[in-house]
C-alpha cells in the first residue's frame, strides 16, 4: 500500500471530518477508500472522537443502533460498492439521525457534482443513480470520490503540481517524465496494490483483482458479475466504440436486459464511466472510460512498453490517461473536478486522424451546469507531454 501521505485526498477528507457528520467515500475497488478512512478514524480516537463506519459491501442491511450514534462526534459512511438500492434504503435511516436543526444542504457550484455519471452533461445521470436520488445524498452528506493514484503520488511528489487549466503547458504535466517513465506507468495504473511490482507479480495481482470483481459486480449473482467481467473486456478490446447495448448483448450472448444490468453495475463501481459529447451531435451513445489504464492495458493483453507503444489501439488508452491524470490534478484543489471531458468525433481531414479512435479529446473548463462551455483542444501526441531538457 502506497504511504497515505502521498494521498492527496487526505488533506480534503480531513477537512470534511470536522466540517460535516456524514461522509461518503466512493471510487473503484482497491483505490484505498477503506484504508484512507482507517487514517481519519485513528485521528477520530486521537481526539476521543467515536465514529462508526459502514462499509455498503459487507453491511447491505444496516440500520443504526438508536443508542450507537452521539450527534458530536458523528457518523462516517464508507465504500459505495453496492447496488444503489442500498442508498435509496440507508437514506431514511442516515436523515433521521441528521441535526434536528439543519437544513437542507442545497451543494454550492464549487463542490461540483461527484455522484453524476456523465462528465459533460451535469443532466445526465447512469441509470444506477436516480436524479431524485443524488439531490437527497447530496443534501445529508459530503460525498468525496477517491480516484486512483496519480503519477505525481506514485513517483513519489509531494505536490499536487499545477492545477491544469487552459493555460497549463502539457509538457509541464509531469515533471521529469521521459517516454519510458510515461508508458511503465500507463501499464501499472494507480491502484496502490499495483505499484512497484515486477510483471509477472503484477499479472498475477490483475488476475486476481479481477475474479474478486465478480462477486462484487454480481451482488449476490455470480452470472451478472461474470457478465460485467465480460463487458469490461469486450470495452477493452474495442475503445473506439460506442455502447450499443443490442450489440453487445449479442456479442455476449445474453439478454439486453442482462447486458444493460452489468453496464450499470460497471458504472455503479466506478470501474467505467459514460461520457457523452456535448451537444450529443457527434453520436447517440456515450463512450466508456477507464478510470485506471493498468486495469485496461491488463484486458487489453499489453504487458510491456514497447508493446503499448506499438499498438494499434495506444492513442485511445492514452486518451484515457491523459483525461483520468488531469481529473486527478483538479479533484482534490481548490476548484474540485469541475472540468468536464469529451471525446469528440473527428473526421479523416483532421490532424492525427486514427482509424482505430477517431475522436479528439477536449476538456471543457467552467460552470458544470453550462451545457455548452467553450472547449480546449488537449494534445494525444505523446512528445508533446514530455518536457524536453534545455
Amino acid at each position: 500500500m502506497v504511504p497515505l501521505k502521498f494521498r492527496f485526498a487526505t488533506p480534503v477528507l480531513e477537512r470534511l471530518r470536522s466540517e460535516r457528520r456524514h461522509l461518503f467515500l466512493y471510487g473503484p475497488p482497491g483505490v484505498g477508500k477503506r484504508s484512507l478512512l482507517a487514517d481519519l478514524d485513528e485521528r477520530d480516537r486521537a481526539e476521543g472522537k467515536k465514529r462508526q463506519t459502514i462499509d455498503l459491501r459487507s453491511t447491505p442491511n444496516f440500520s443504526i443502533p438508536g443508542e450507537s450514534c452521539d450527534p458530536e462526534t458523528g457518523l462516517t459512511l464508507v465504500n459505495a460498492d453496492a447496488p444503489a438500492v442500498q442508498l435509496n434504503d440507508l437514506y431514511p435511516t442516515l436523515s433521521a439521525y441528521s441535526p434536528g436543526t439543519r437544513k437542507p444542504r442545497h451543494p454550492s457550484i464549487s463542490e461540483g457534482h461527484p455522484l453524476r455519471v456523465s462528465s459533460v452533461d451535469s443532466v445526465r445521470f447512469a441509470p444506477c443513480l436516480p436524479k431524485k436520488l443524488v439531490q437527497r445524498i447530496e443534501r445529508i452528506f459530503r460525498t468525496v470520490r477517491v480516484y486512483p493514484l496519480s503519477f505525481r503520488e506514485c513517483e513519489g511528489l509531494t505536490s499536487h503540481g499545477p492545477e491544469f487549466s487552459t493555460d497549463t503547458a502539457p509538457s509541464t504535466f509531469f515533471p521529469g517524465a521521459d517516454e519510458r517513465t510515461l508508458l511503465s506507468h500507463m501499464l501499472e495504473g494507480g491502484l496502490p496494490a499495483m505499484q512497484g511490482l515486477a510483471l509477472e507479480e503484477r499479472d498475477r495481482r490483475w488476475r486476481v483483482y479481477t475474479e474478486e470483481l465478480v462477486p462484487l459486480l454480481g451482488n449476490g449473482d455470480r452470472r451478472l458479475g461474470e457478465n460485467a467481467v465480460a463487458l469490461l473486456r469486450a470495452f477493452a478490446s474495442r475503445l473506439g466504440d460506442t455502447v450499443d447495448s443490442k450489440e453487445l448483448s449479442r456479442k455476449l450472448g445474453i439478454s439486453l436486459r442482462q447486458t444493460k444490468c452489468a453496464f450499470r453495475r460497471c458504472v455503479e463501481l466506478s470501474l467505467i464511466e459514460p461520457v457523452y459529447p456535448v451537444d450529443a451531435t457527434a453520436f447517440s451513445e456515450p463512450l466508456p472510460f477507464f478510470f485506471d489504464t493498468g486495469f485496461l492495458t491488463y484486458f487489453m493483453g499489453i504487458r510491456s512498453e514497447t508493446e503499448l507503444r506499438a499498438h494499434p489501439a495506444f492513442r485511445a488508452v492514452f486518451a484515457h490517461f491523459i483525461a483520468g491524470e488531469i481529473r486527478k490534478s483538479r479533484a482534490y484543489g481548490p476548484a474540485g473536478d469541475r472540468m468536464g471531458f469529451v471525446f469528440e468525433a473527428a473526421s479523416s481531414a483532421d490532424d492525427g486522424f486514427d482509424d482505430h479512435f477517431p475522436y479528439r479529446l477536449f476538456f471543457l473548463p467552467g460552470d458544470p451546469e453550462v451545457l455548452r462551455r467553450p472547449k480546449v483542444s488537449l494534445s494525444l501526441n505523446l512528445a508533446d507531454w514530455i518536457e524536453t531538457a534545455k
